[in-house]
């Protein structure tokens, strides 16, 4: 109970826990524990979702190995903080014996990048899809690990580093999702992640509170560009049909959408004259092409999803003339048909209204990206919700004693998952 009461921040007026004690870290390098030869008040770590987790800390007395894996735990084994792979260690010296080694260290995300994807997956599930990247493109010592997703999904690969794989699988989830890899190369694949949630409320030991909402990434319409193919005969302005090398990416029935070059175009069906569903043919019932289309130009399909509910209450909100229509354009060239309108119906979800995120600092040690935040705050302002936390900063706070040091814990969290590049493109 003492440790608790004290992670927790609770102080009482003339009342002490005997035999509580701050924890106690392990640092190990390349898998020697190097705690004594560590600046105890002189490290930090950042874990973010989206991207490698990054650890700063400062030797000496030792010369670092670049490239040596990196790892800090409480006592207890197996109980981590970090885990990772020293990148960079620039020397400073102090005298003519004594330099310290101010070094960086990052997560083992980054190690997955050494991996690429060349392979096709075709109405699979996406907890299949996520375990069969992990086992097929990976050294064997990472696994994965929570993955509730189950939704169906068809998504092609080529050449792309795992963990641009594992964001666009992530991105095909119907609602959104975030990947991570935790510091015992567990890999988690989720919306949420099954951790208690943290409480925010009123009388929470919390300090440097900061709340924010943020219209600028908001979009209505999403208009996803996905595969491509070649346009295989010259196509005059007003033009009717198409004739493309690949007819099996196209819609077969209903309306469809193409865009070559400034030519942004729909489309009512396709023939073949093979009566085949793949091979060259022709897109038919074609409007909207303003300039002609040369032989051999690339000739791509989009898919369009509009929120009109959002766009109404967008349109009122920013007043007349607004007609309320904010597109986010993306494009992905791995994307099927189906692939980009998941792609576009997801994107618009999540991105339909203003943002707003929550920040503050904390000593409980429990804080970790892809947990929540159940926000339930009156005074002085109203805070409601649950907010993922997307950023958590450490730090040593107060005195240090020894190999053991209080944490300070920054948090980042949102009401939404934000992708680093999730921009606004343009208004309409």
């Amino acid at each position: 109970m003492a440790y608790l009461q004290a992670l927790s921040g609770i102080a009482r007026s003339g009342v002490t826990y005997s035999g509580w004690t701050h924890p106690r870290f392990v640092i190990t390098l390349g898998g020697t524990t190097r705690t004594s030869a560590t600046l105890m008040d002189d490290w930090s770590l950042t874990d973010r979702l989206g991207s490698p987790s990054t650890c700063t800390f400062t030797l000496k007395g030792l010369t670092p190995t670049i490239g040596q894996d990196v790892k800090i735990r409480y006592a207890a084994a197996d109980d981590y903080l970090f885990g990772g792979t020293l990148l960079q260690a620039d020397a400073e010296i102090k005298n003519t014996g004594e330099v310290w080694w101010h070094c960086v260290a990052t997560g083992y995300r980054w190690l997955l990048g050494q991996f690429v994807v060349q392979r096709s997956y075709t109405d699979l599930p996406i907890n299949t899809i996520v375990a069969d990247l992990v086992l097929r493109h990976t050294e064997g010592d990472f696994r994965i690990g929570y993955c509730p997703l189950d939704d169906r999904i068809t998504v092609d690969f080529d050449r792309t580093t795992l963990p641009e794989a594992l964001d666009q699988v992530a991105a095909l989830a119907p609602n959104g999702a975030w990947w991570r890899v935790t510091p015992d190369k567990v890999v988690d694949l989720c919306t949420t992640y099954p951790a208690a949630s943290l409480s925010l409320t009123n009388s929470t030991p919390a300090r440097d509170l900061r709340y924010a909402t943020d219209l600028t990434q908001v979009r209505t319409r999403t208009r996803v560009v996905g595969i491509d193919t070649t346009v295989t005969s010259p196509v005059a302005p007003g033009a009717t049909s198409i004739a493309v090398a690949e007819i099996g990416w196209f819609t077969a029935s209903g309306s469809g959408e193409a865009i070559s070059g400034s030519n942004d175009m729909t489309y009512t069906g396709r023939s073949n004259p093979e009566g085949t569903t793949y091979g060259p043919g022709t897109i038919t019932g074609v409007s909207g092409v303003t300039e002609a289309i040369a032989e051999g130009q690339r000739i791509a399909i989009v898919a369009t999803y509009d929120d009109t509910a959002a766009q109404s209450a967008m349109a009122a909100l920013l007043g007349s003339p607004a007609s309320g229509i904010i597109t986010h354009w993306i494009t992905d060239p791995s994307l099927s048909l189906s692939a980009c309108e998941i792609r576009a119906q997801a994107d618009v979800t999540r991105f339909s209204a203003a943002i707003s995120t929550l920040e503050y600092h904390q000593t409980r040690r429990q804080a970790q990206v892809g947990q929540l935040v159940a926000a339930s705050v009156t005074t002085p302002l109203t805070i409601s919700g649950n907010y993922l936390v997307q950023q958590v900063t450490t730090a040593p706070r107060g005195k240090v004693q020894g190999t053991t040091v209080n944490l300070d814990r920054g948090i980042t969290s949102g009401l939404l998952f934000r992708r680093v590049g999730d921009l606004l493109l343009r208004i309409e």
